[in-house]
């Protein structure tokens, strides 16, 4: 992956959450509520059963090449700056995906097996990582919570907010629920970043296609609001950026489902 911050660089940076007196989260406080966010996650594996990087290497490896093409696109303004990381929970009954700020990707296995090429996933990935560039968590919260309160739930001073937080995140809530606009914004950005690897970027507006036929996609859409416009706007999108296709690799994403648990 292009970033990975090292345990005592992560430190430096945690510690450095309490101390930021900005008018705005700062890019760190990004990543130290995303590390936030993530330790819960893994440390709760009842409920999100994900799977060790250690046992299913390929299937991280996989994920992370596809993503890793995304951040090369110019259209990433904070590559270098965010702690990309893939998590895959293993739940087949959820058709679903959520991010957290700081560049943090949960994947659930349903949604892996729903998907019809590696070109889909791309899409997947390219409109969760336009969420985090944009930061559109991070405003959410800020609509809900003041600075100092933000400020402490990155420093890890606030569990029953982090927890709150979570809940949003996977299912969508007042707070926490992407708007249209969001919705909107991270489909241009992402149609914009599938242009710029040799995916076929026509297979965003196809991963929609997909999961709108999908009879359990609750989850998903809970968190990212549909609207009827999205499709014929993603389409001029399409256009306007050149109208071409690439490739899907669907032989080998069927490989990669394969591998799934």
């Amino acid at each position: 992956m292009k970033k990975h911050l090292h345990i005592p660089l992560l430190l430096l940076m945690l510690a450095s959450c309490s101390e930021d007196k900005s008018v705005f989260p700062t890019l760190t406080q990004d990543v130290c509520i995303g590390w936030r966010i993530d330790s819960a996650i893994t440390a709760n594996p009842a409920q999100f059963n994900v799977l060790e990087r250690s046992k299913y290497a390929a299937i991280y490896s996989y994920t992370e090449e596809i993503l890793q093409q995304l951040l090369e696109s110019d259209g990433v303004r904070n590559a270098e700056a965010f702690s990309w990381q893939i998590r895959v929970i293993n739940d087949k009954s959820v058709i679903s995906a959520f991010v957290a700020p700081g560049g943090y990707f949960y994947l659930y296995t349903g949604i892996l097996m729903a998907l019809d090429n590696e070109a889909q996933l791309a899409g997947l990935l390219a409109h969760q990582l336009a969420h985090i560039d944009c930061r559109h968590i991070t405003k959410m919260l800020l609509r809900h919570y003041d600075l100092s309160t933000f400020e402490s739930i990155a420093a890890g001073l606030e569990q029953a907010e982090l927890d709150s937080i979570i809940h949003g995140l996977v299912n969508g809530s007042s707070t926490l629920k992407y708007s249209c606009s969001n919705e909107h914004e991270a489909d241009s950005k992402a149609m914009e970043y599938l242009f710029d690897t040799g995916y076929d970027p026509y297979e965003l507006i196809n991963m929609y296609r997909k999961l709108l036929t999908c009879s359990v996609v609750a989850q998903f859409f809970a968190i990212h609001p549909w609207d009827d416009g999205r499709i014929e706007n993603l389409e001029a999108a399409w256009k306007n950026l050149g109208a071409r296709h690439g490739e899907n690799y669907t032989e080998r994403y069927l490989d990669f489902k394969k591998s799934l648990p």
